[in-house]
């Protein structure tokens, strides 16, 4: 992996259903941990979105920023 910061995005291509119909989660490992580090839930309140950001990741500072959000436009 390069040097950066990278945002982790979740992508309905078909738009259909609703992803938030999915109950999705992402878990993040850190290592070879047995538990996640930190478990993200879909933003059930938010309909008719493509796109599920769910957090930054700073590779130089190993920090994870949550962003949890909705959107139709990938990227930041």
């Amino acid at each position: 992996m390069c040097e950066g910061e990278y945002l982790f995005t979740v992508h309905n291509y078909s738009g259909t259903p609703d992803m938030t119909v999915s109950d999705a989660t992402v878990k993040v490992y850190f290592g070879n941990q047995q538990k996640p580090y930190k478990t993200y839930y879909i933003p059930k309140e938010k309909t008719g979105y493509r796109y599920w950001k769910v957090f930054k990741y700073n590779t130089k500072t190993r920090q994870i920023t949550p962003i949890n959000e909705m959107s139709n436009v990938n990227g930041y």
